[in-house]
């Protein structure tokens, strides 16, 4: 009977202690429950983070992808223009000298110079309304125009110095505009007149007029290639019909080449490896093979139309990078443009310039690209750094 009891007592415990045993497994798989659960509970902010990277990437790299020096290559969103005078009357443009970029002469109602960078200007002469002006043999030749309207006809001299502006004599009658130098010759000079084209190759003291295979047409605007071969001009009608010609033994004989509709004004600039680029009222174009086919690159400008019977782009003359003739410059009803093949079309270049720009200059010197306009507010003049 003892034995039995004993046994039965034994029984007891022993189902006691398992479920103890049971109970505090049972806990711990609670807790660790719970622990799984914890990453789901509300975490901190994360830490924040700059605006992503491609966006910032994708405007810094037209600046790294052209070809030194970089200073006109590089977008102008954070550069600034300064005017240096807002003197000059009816500034219609400025020319820099190609042996020091301080030294700059502006035309408008006379002639002016300056030395020191467009902070003082002397006038040097009152009694010319001049509108364009031309640097050669190394700045020392400054040729000066009166050109007129072909409509309006009437005489238009031109003025030469050949002392860095200290003397003048007349050497022209004829209205003259669009003055070019050639770039490997440089005191060789072309020019538009009514009627097409002249050449001179005596420093601007004697012109010849050059072939015009489009008769009825007035000369616009004319351009060199860096290597002085091919010559391009942009001739107008008495309607305002723009047609192009090219030159490829520096002007002797020309032959037109077909675009787009073009009218209005025009500007041409010419590079190496048959680049040709053009700006008219109607258009922007542009050319890699001489002429024989063109792209339209108006993007950018859409703004500067003004409305009408017959809308038009209110631009003016454009220049071409003297590095990177890929680059291009443009005055417009509202500043300066700036175009380059790997850029989202025209863009405005430099703040602080919003006024019509009627002329403008660009020059390279050491690390820095120096551009001179002559706008409806005076001289403005922006300085590029590496």
């Amino acid at each position: 009977m003892l034995r039995a009891v004993l046994a039965l007592v034994t029984a007891l415990l022993v189902l006691i202690l398992t479920g103890c045993a049971t109970n505090r497994e049972r806990r711990p798989t609670v807790v660790t429950a719970v622990r799984s659960v914890t990453p789901m509970l509300p975490t901190p902010s994360p830490t924040p983070r700059p605006a992503p990277l491609p966006s910032v990437t994708a405007k810094a790299s037209p600046r790294s992808s052209e070809p030194s020096p970089s200073p006109s290559a590089t977008r102008g969103e954070s550069l600034t223009w300064h005017r240096v005078t807002s003197a000059i009357k009816s500034a219609r443009d400025v020319a820099i000298s190609p042996r020091d970029p301080n030294v700059v002469y502006a035309v408008g109602d006379g002639i002016y110079k300056s030395v020191d960078g467009g902070k003082t200007w002397k006038h040097l002469r009152a009694d010319i309304d001049a509108r364009d002006v031309v640097l050669g043999d190394g700045g020392k030749i400054v040729i000066v125009s009166s050109g007129t309207n072909c409509a309006r006809g009437g005489p238009a001299p031109v003025f030469r110095s050949a002392d860095d502006g200290a003397t003048w004599a007349q050497v022209q009658m004829e209205a003259l505009g669009s003055l070019a130098v050639d770039p490997t010759n440089s005191t060789r000079f072309y020019a538009a007149t009514c009627g097409g084209f002249v050449r001179s190759d005596d420093g601007g003291i004697s012109w010849s007029r050059l072939p015009n295979p489009v008769p009825g047409y007035d000369g616009s605007a004319i351009a060199v290639s860096p290597d002085s071969r091919v010559v391009v001009g942009a001739l107008v009608s008495e309607g305002g019909t723009v047609r192009l010609i090219r030159s490829s033994d520096a002007g002797a004989t020309f032959s037109p080449l077909d675009t787009p509709e073009l009218w209005g004004t025009a500007s041409v600039a010419v590079g190496q490896g048959g680049r040709i680029d053009v700006v008219t009222s109607k258009h922007a174009l542009t050319s890699r093979d001489g002429g024989k086919t063109w792209t339209i690159i108006d993007a950018g400008l859409d703004h500067l139309v003004k409305n009408g019977d017959y809308p038009y782009f209110d631009v003016g003359m454009m220049r071409a990078n003297p590095v990177t003739a890929s680059i291009l410059y443009l005055a417009t009803s509202a500043g300066l443009y700036r175009f380059a093949t790997d850029s989202n079309g025209w863009q405005s270049f430099g703040a602080g310039l919003t006024e019509r720009v009627t002329s403008f200059d660009v020059a390279v010197a050491g690390g820095s690209t120096i551009f001179y306009a002559a706008s409806t507010g005076g001289i403005y003049r922006l300085d590029v750094s590496d």
